[in-house]
């Protein structure tokens, strides 16, 4: 599914519309969870994602998006880790198309507030996470979600909490 349109790499230019997405993640006492929320037809998990508005950098558009549509806040990369390709919603009788997607990591620190959430969320574990992202999608959209959950996993395995604390409990 990938190729020269819309490279993984996000320093390389993308050939094709851009979106943004923001893969929020928390730390829990059982490791990295990420958050997902449900498509508008409720028939798939997707990321927090949509388009970038008018004025607004890709990082600012994921923000929102997480915001708007899981009603998360968070600290945010300012680059994205990586890039995949989705099929793009499109009114009936109208051509498919694909978008390209800018992923950014988010480690959520505002909780859900009842209420704030234009959608259905929840929090999965890296594995179960891949598995409801690959729920009514074609093997190349499975496969895509799957190697950014692994990258995700690999970069937030790098990094300290934004608190400070470890994934052992101890302080930094």
């Amino acid at each position: 599914m990938s190729d020269n349109a819309c490279p993984e790499d996000p320093s390389l230019p993308a050939q094709m519309a851009l979106r943004a997405a923001a893969i929020s993640y928390r730390r829990t006492a059982e490791g990295i969870e990420f958050l997902l929320v449900r498509t508008r037809n409720r028939r798939a998990w997707t990321f927090p994602k949509g388009h970038i508005e008018r004025g607004e950098s890709p990082v600012q558009a994921a923000g929102r998006e997480a915001k708007e549509e899981a009603g998360v806040s968070g600290r945010i990369e300012t680059a994205p880790f990586t890039r995949y390709r989705l099929p793009a919603w499109r009114a009936p009788g109208l051509a498919p198309t694909e978008v390209c997607v800018e992923a950014f990591l988010m480690e959520v620190e505002a909780p859900r507030r009842r209420g704030t959430a234009e959608r259905a969320v929840g929090w999965f574990a890296p594995p179960e996470a891949a598995r409801r992202l690959a729920e009514s999608r074609s093997p190349d959209e499975a496969r895509e979600h799957a190697r950014v959950i692994a990258e995700a996993v690999a970069r937030v395995s790098e990094k300290p909490p934004a608190d400070g604390s470890r994934s052992d409990g101890s302080e930094e």
